[in-house]
């Protein structure tokens, strides 16, 4: 066998071994995340300026009361099911199992359920949130985007081979 060919089966051998470690070390690492910490995208502006609208927001997730006034919190409305509210905490009553909560922007306090509580904010960057939900708005446009990027890359040095032979 050629000299040359084993030498590019060994580095390419060898980048499939490095890219699957990464993959499985990335795949191992977000299964840590996503059991230990959740996600969310500030939709409205009732915690700005703080925490402005189109912020990723990133709770550590929590089953006890470990958060204080002052804290931020993530709760669903025991009312209107499956929406996630973001406010902080401005009143402990925990020997009658409610919080009040307060967002910043308005000025409405409301009393949250200890059991509606689902996680206590750690992290927020804004606007990046945005990029998440219309990802996920529109999924099949972020899909066949990304199937054209990677068809260009995986095709781009067979296509700029060819142009340089057919330009000589």
């Amino acid at each position: 066998m050629n000299k040359r060919f084993l030498q590019k089966a060994f580095k390419l051998g060898l980048l499939a071994i490095v890219v699957s470690l990464a993959i499985s070390f990335i795949i191992v690492l977000l299964g840590f995340l996503l059991s230990t910490y959740s996600f969310y995208v500030v939709l409205t502006d009732s915690m700005s300026p703080d925490i402005p609208r189109g912020s990723l927001v990133i709770a550590r997730r929590t089953r006890y009361v470990d958060f204080g006034l002052g804290d931020v919190i993530v709760y669903v409305n025991p009312i209107a099911k499956g929406k996630y509210f973001m406010h902080r905490v401005v009143r402990l009553e925990l020997e009658k199992g409610f919080v009040q909560v307060m967002g910043q922007a308005s000025h409405v306090r409301e009393n949250v359920p200890l059991y509606c509580v689902r996680g206590v904010v750690v992290f927020s960057t804004p606007y990046i949130g945005l990029i998440f939900y219309y990802a996920n708005k529109h999924r099949k446009i972020v899909v066949l985007t990304l199937l054209l990027i990677t068809l260009t890359i995986l095709l781009y040095p067979e296509l700029a081979k060819r142009v340089r032979k057919h330009a000589k």
